[in-house]
């Protein structure tokens, strides 16, 4: 009976850190932006994954048009790609 709790408390363990690892920065996703204000495209990043982003916006130029292209990224490298041009970093 312990052998069996056990068992069926690890897999749901393991399912549960598979889940949270691909809902969050791990998160592959792919875009495409073309000449998109920088705040539609932080929207639009919000909608597709389950993150919210905070930022000083006296700091980040949220007017400034961006084009932007990845497939297959996690969420993590594609905003650290993302900002970097503009010489911000995400954390």
């Amino acid at each position: 009976m312990n052998q069996k709790l056990l068992l069926v408390t690890l897999t749901l363990l393991v399912f549960w850190v598979n889940l949270y690892a691909q809902s969050g920065l791990e998160r592959k996703i792919a875009v495409d932006y073309q000449q998109r204000p920088l705040h539609e495209i932080l929207d639009s990043l919000q909608q597709m994954t389950t993150l919210k982003f905070t930022f000083d916006s006296a700091m980040v130029p949220l007017d400034e048009k961006v084009t932007f292209q990845r497939s297959s990224m996690p969420v993590a490298r594609l905003l650290q790609e993302l900002f970097a041009p503009i010489g911000l970093v995400a954390v």
